[in-house]
């Protein structure tokens, strides 16, 4: 009975409260690149004639070594994107952002014609995005500075809520005790 109340509260709070966006910001400065995988490497200033830091800090270039023919690094949330910013070095023809949903593409941009700085991007709930692929053909893709807005599903705050629920009533029971 008790969870079944449990439950319904969860459900009725879920429904009564916008889920809370959750930004955050990548700098690599500790040489390491949470969320992405593929074929990349995490710089610690420019190498000449290879890649070029968008500032001088830290910085991740694709492909892997900056020289290769090609390559792509992909970030990955487990959450809803909302907003995705970086600092792009260097674009070129030959670099290509892509925003998916799943396997799906919901944008896609090369740097030809763009100068160095920041770019911001902003999404609809209808577009899903939940990666985005940072190409390179040839070298290098330079970024810094990644910056995400995540949304937690619905259903992840839910389970929240009816763990939260759970532990209240496992804790309850444990403390009930019977006299003799």
């Amino acid at each position: 009975m008790l969870s079944k109340t449990l439950a319904a509260l969860a459900a009725a709070t879920l429904l009564g409260t916008a889920a809370n966006a959750v930004t955050y910001t990548i700098d690599f400065n500790d040489l390491t690149a949470p969320g992405f995988t593929g074929s990349f490497s995490v710089l610690p200033t420019s190498v000449g004639g290879i890649a070029a830091a968008p500032n001088s800090t830290p910085f991740l270039v694709v492909p892997s070594d900056g020289a290769s023919a090609s390559g792509t690094a992909t970030f990955t949330s487990t959450n809803r994107i909302t907003a995705f910013s970086f600092d792009w070095g260097t674009p070129d023809d030959y670099n290509t952002l892509t925003f998916r949903n799943g396997a799906t593409v919901v944008a896609s941009f090369t740097g030809a014609g763009l100068g160095a700085g920041n770019y911001a991007y902003t999404f609809t709930d209808a577009q899903n995005v939940t990666s985005v692929d940072f190409t390179s053909s040839n070298r290098a893709f330079e970024i810094d500075n990644v910056g995400v807005t995540a949304v937690p599903e619905p259903a992840t705050w839910a389970l929240l809520l009816v763990g939260f629920g759970m532990v209240g009533v496992a804790a309850r029971r444990r403390s009930t005790s019977v006299a003799a």
